[in-house]
Order: structure tokens, then sequence, then C-alpha cells
């Protein structure tokens, strides 16, 4: 099963899309966040890797 999240901060403009891959040998998660900070800008790609129990296996 594949999920696409998107959302916004509840205190900093911003934006955070999230695509989730939930599969029978285990959950990749992939995110890519734009935020405003105190005026700063900052962007970051991260990817979750968990095993088919959910369990957080690589960062």
């Amino acid at each position: 099963m594949q999920q696409s999240l998107v959302w916004k901060p509840w205190t900093n403009p911003g934006v955070e899309h999230l695509n989730l891959d939930i599969a029978s040998d285990g959950v990749n998660a992939s995110s890519h966040l734009m935020q405003s900070i105190r005026g700063n800008s900052i962007v970051a790609t991260y990817t979750l890797k968990y095993d088919e129990r959910w369990r957080f296996r690589r960062l």
C-alpha cells in the first residue's frame, strides 16, 4: 500500500510531504520538508526504514 500525505506546521510557515510505502517485507517513509523558522528558510529530505513489524531500522 502506498500513501502520499501533506501537512503544514502549526506555528511556522512551511509544508511537509511524506510518501509512505507499506509492504509485506517492511515500511519505507520518505519526506521532504520546507519551513521558515525565525525568518530562516530550511529544507530537509529524509528516509526512514522499518521492518515488517514497524521496528526502526535506518534513517
